[in-house]
């Protein structure tokens, strides 16, 4: 049976994708050493299928963690010699599966499954991330961060225990974050970048996953959350830059309301804040800005501000790739978002007018109804201007509870009412005991009877 403590990491190293992806590769295996475990790490000339093969063996290794070119029916190792391929790769049968190689989800994932791999994750497209930008490299640089931490964020994930597909949806979502990220940047390439992260970890297809989704490398529990930070690879001296730290917990779990400081490497506290967003598994704080009077690699540091619960600890990593934090017993909450409807005239909609709690970021389906004489010409939402839902004259309306909201249907009449006077202006009309406004006048009214009225002195 698979060492579930057993890692295989393949890196080999021979052009400017392999060197730079098995540079992240890298950084998974000293963290999975740093916590006991073992990483059997096949670098350069190593990584061929002797060896490999030789290393499965002798070694066990539950989780094969590939890093090399691919195509859709095969894997490779150093200098592109075929290491798997469709119709063989039954060693793996009994293992997970993670292949950073373009298109091999499209054949050789399945039939992987298909020969008895436990679980796999892979990329249905080619990557764009290192070397077809053009030779922009600070856009390389760029690309290349966003999509090294997004990606070595699932054997991680994995290590802690958490389930193959919340480690595929955490990708997904810290990926999504580097989006909103990059939205927010004034550089020349940012949309540019956020093209590119799009294409590679967000837009269908580019991943997939196959097997049990449900599979853990154990059975227990485990409550040791994974901290990356966000920022720019460079950034001027004195010149203020943008940093978001997030975190995603193997189990899923709401860290909401925790504090972080971010320091740099002489423990200066540049920033501090809370822990406020939390989506499909994955916490993060807000931007914080820092300024900082150094250019070049340095340590940024995060400490953890804890209670009885929850000891305070001090996490670091070279130059923000990655921040590492073990902590236990995190918060389990629910975050509550508020929906407000107000009374409108014209028409009703499918729930009463008052005040509705929700899950953050459940979906509301709303469908407006107008009475006789109007019609319906659209939604007004308030709540969350930085994010558009979609068109806002639909009928029914589906949104997003991202924050709290507040929406009201408007109902426009189908019939007008015209009243003129000659040779006098400026009369006074009143519409079923209320004034709606002089002569001449246009207004609009529902069907249906009405008592229409002006001043006794006025002949009519």
């Amino acid at each position: 049976m698979p060492n579930p403590d057993v890692m295989l990491v393949i890196r080999p190293d021979f052009d400017s994708p392999t060197f730079s992806i098995g540079e992240w590769a890298a950084i998974v295996k000293n963290y999975w050493r740093k916590h006991g475990f073992t990483a059997i790490d096949l670098y350069k000339e190593h990584a061929n299928k002797n060896e490999i093969y030789n290393a499965i063996d002798d070694e066990d290794p539950l989780f094969f963690y590939g890093n090399g070119h691919g195509s859709e029916t095969e894997f490779t190792g150093q200098m592109r010699e075929t290491i798997f391929s469709v119709c063989d790769c039954s060693k793996l049968s009994g293992r997970t599966v993670y292949l950073m190689s373009c298109l091999t989800a499209t054949e050789l994932g399945p039939d992987m499954i298909n020969k008895g791999a436990l679980a796999y994750m892979g990329w249905l497209v080619s990557y764009t991330w290192v070397n077809d930008l053009s030779g922009k490299r600070e856009m390389e640089l760029a690309n290349e961060k966003a999509f090294g931490t997004t990606t070595t964020i699932v054997p991680m994930l994995y290590l802690h225990n958490a389930t193959w597909n919340h480690c595929f949806q955490a990708k997904a979502q810290l990926s999504r974050w580097w989006v909103e990220f990059w939205e927010q940047d004034p550089s020349s390439y940012a949309a540019e970048v956020i093209k590119w992260i799009t294409h590679d970890n967000i837009d269908p297809p580019d991943s997939a996953q196959y097997g049990n989704l449900d599979h853990r490398r154990v059975s227990e529990n485990v409550h040791i959350p994974v901290i990356h930070a966000i920022r720019k690879t460079r950034h001027q001296i004195n010149t203020p830059f943008k940093m978001r730290v997030f975190v995603a917990c193997p189990q899923g779990c709401d860290l909401r309301g925790n504090r972080i400081q971010v320091m740099d490497e002489f423990n200066d506290i540049k920033a501090e804040g809370p822990i406020t967003r939390f989506q499909n598994g994955v916490c993060s704080t807000d931007l914080f800005e820092i300024t900082y009077p150094h250019i070049g690699r340095f340590l940024w540091k995060a400490r953890f501000l804890g209670d009885a619960l929850h000891p305070s600890e001090t996490i670091g990593g070279l130059e923000s790739k990655m921040l590492h934090l073990a902590f236990t017993d995190p918060n389990w909450s629910r975050w509550i978002r508020v929906l407000t409807i107000p009374e409108v005239m014209g028409g009703t909609i499918n729930l009463a007018p008052g005040s509705y709690a929700y899950d953050e970021n459940e979906l509301v389906r709303l469908t407006a109804y107008p009475d006789s004489g109007y019609k319906f010409s659209g939604w007004i939402l308030n709540g969350d201007p930085e994010r558009p839902q979609g068109d806002m004259t639909m009928n029914p309306k589906s949104f997003l509870m991202t924050y709290h909201h507040h929406i009201m249907p408007v109902f426009a009449s189908e019939h007008t009412l015209t009243v003129n006077s000659s040779p006098i202006t400026s009369i006074q009309v009143i519409l079923n005991g209320a004034e709606v406004g002089r002569t001449p006048l246009s207004v609009a009214i529902p069907a249906g009877d009405h008592i229409i009225s002006v001043p006794e002195e006025v002949e009519t």
